[in-house]
């Protein structure tokens, strides 16, 4: 039995994608990659941060 044609609008070959683009729409995954990278980013230099501010590692 085989697929029906794409008759609803939501092709099936993006589900190769990351996670997130298969609930975000098409134009909003470079941007949501984008805002991962920044969140990443941020959490990285609060990390060092702490880390750095921390009386034990004087």
């Amino acid at each position: 039995m085989k697929f029906p044609p794409r008759a609803s609008g939501k092709p099936r070959t993006r589900r190769r994608s990351s996670p997130i683009g298969a609930f975000l729409p098409q134009h909003l995954e470079h941007t949501s990659r984008v805002f991962m990278l920044l969140y990443l980013t941020v959490v990285v230099a609060l990390v060092l941060e702490a880390a750095c501010s921390s009386p034990q590692r004087q």
